[in-house]
């Protein structure tokens, strides 16, 4: 499963693409959207046992204010819980949220979903 934030939607659009284009030859997924950092742990909780793997994809960033704080512990707590691949960056500005999304890969998604569901992968796409 993947969970792909609504926050910041430009960078969770371009790291779900980059998600769907990793797995989508190799394994199912099925793609659910949340709206904030707090409804994780109850989506979370309702869909770990139906799958093998979830993905969590999203971004927060901190811009002028220490409100990000309050948000990225919370998220952080909730998701070493589960067994997620975990893709929620934090940022001190947009631009290094960018460069995060944009240098994700194959690798940088196919190796935890694998490890996680205890798969053996000999060659990358």
């Amino acid at each position: 499963m993947i969970l792909s934030s609504r926050y910041n939607t430009f960078m969770s659009d371009l790291s779900l693409d980059i998600a769907i284009k990793s797995i989508k030859d190799i394994f199912a997924y099925e793609i659910q959207w949340y709206y904030g950092i707090f409804e994780l742990e109850w989506l979370i909780s309702q869909s770990s046992s139906k799958y093998h793997a979830i993905i969590v994809l999203g971004s927060s960033i901190k811009h002028t204010t220490n409100h990000y704080k309050w948000i990225a512990r919370p998220c952080y707590q909730t998701l070493i819980n589960y067994p997620i691949v975990n893709m929620v960056f934090v940022s001190e500005t947009p631009e290094q949220a960018w460069l995060k999304v944009i240098n994700l890969d194959n690798t940088s998604i196919l190796y935890p979903v694998a490890s996680l569901i205890g798969s053996t992968m000999l060659i990358l796409v």
